[in-house]
């Protein structure tokens, strides 16, 4: 039987279609934006203590603006092919699936987690006490696929273990970019290229 090592292997990872990376690579800039302001309408309220006659104020109304944010460490697409490096991971076998290491020069080490909106990002890990999210191999009809059938070269999408649901490309409604999410328009399939079998963690290069 093979060991965990055995069935660890570090492939590029590109989109068959358009570009896949992370979104301050695609975009060769952070990938920053500001979430629109919000106004509170005018609004009357009563400032008078319980048990007295009432007292209303006016309230004008109120912005409250938004805020900055940064989505460059999470995973993205572009429709076009752009001239990039391609994403390098190391697909680390454990008992129920595999974790995703990061093994480009940026963010590298750091582990695929499902995280916020139910997207892919780059976190340290383990982040907060949480191992890297457990991620299966599917063809494109959805099997999974076993690691007898990964050549040197696959066409796959990625699902969160034991779910058989691919991961989506998916836009969000004031917010520029396009993500690797559980749910969205459409699945994303990837192609691999096996650069290294029998891969070992970084820090274990003498494992079996």
């Amino acid at each position: 039987m093979l060991t965990h090592r055995q069935r660890s292997f570090i492939a590029t990872v590109e989109a068959v279609d358009g570009s896949l990376n992370f979104l301050d690579e695609l975009l060769r800039k952070p990938a920053e934006f500001v979430t629109p302001s919000i106004t509170v309408p005018a609004r009357t309220v009563n400032t008078a203590p319980p048990r007295f006659a009432s007292h209303c104020v006016e309230l004008p109304p109120k912005v409250i603006p938004g805020k900055k944010q940064d989505k460059s460490r999470y995973l993205g697409h572009l429709p076009s092919a752009i001239a990039i490096a391609p994403l390098q991971l190391y697909f680390r076998c454990v008992d129920d699936g595999y974790r995703l290491f990061v093994r480009s020069s940026v963010r590298y080490k750091h582990a695929l987690y499902i995280h916020e909106e139910n997207c892919v990002c780059a976190l340290t890990s383990p982040f907060n006490g949480v191992y890297p999210t457990l991620f299966d191999l599917l063809d494109t009809n959805d099997t999974p696929i076993t690691f007898d059938d990964i050549g040197d070269e696959v066409i796959v999408r990625l699902t969160p273990a034991g779910e058989r649901a691919p991961l989506m490309l998916r836009t969000f409604k004031d917010n520029p970019f396009t993500y690797m999410c559980t749910q969205g328009q459409r699945p994303l399939e990837l192609r691999l290229t096996i650069l290294e079998r029998n891969a070992a963690y970084l820090n274990d290069p003498d494992e079996v």
